[in-house]
């Protein structure tokens, strides 16, 4: 996956740095197996590039502080609560960011195998 394909996926991302991109798209292609996630390896590798790099943003600019999943939410009373990522994950930090969750649910479709309906 190149730089540009992944801002196109996630524009979100446009106004990161190209090299910034290129680290965590390596990192990511660390942690998957081309071969073992077949056809949804250019998308598991997208979500998984763009959960690292809300991660790497989050925790590098010196806040290190887990981040959790806005369970719900108050407006008069001020109240917020959030979800604990479950700890059986592979990662506990894939659950606080939709990418992760979604990379998490594309992980689910190659390991359940062949289905038939």
């Amino acid at each position: 996956m190149t730089v540009a394909e992944f801002k196109t996926r996630f524009p979100e991302f446009s106004t990161v740095d190209d090299a910034r991109i290129s680290l965590f798209i390596e990192d990511a292609e660390a942690e998957m197996s081309e071969s073992a996630w077949g056809t949804l390896y250019s998308k598991g590798l997208a979500y998984l590039t763009a959960h690292l790099l809300t991660i790497g943003t989050k925790t590098g600019a010196g806040n290190s502080a887990p981040s959790n999943v806005l369970q719900s939410h108050s407006v008069e009373g001020v109240s917020e609560s959030f979800a604990v990522p479950s700890m059986s994950e592979y990662n506990s930090t894939l659950a606080s960011t939709s990418y992760g969750a979604e990379y998490v649910r594309l992980r689910r479709l190659i390991s359940a195998g062949a289905l038939s309906v």
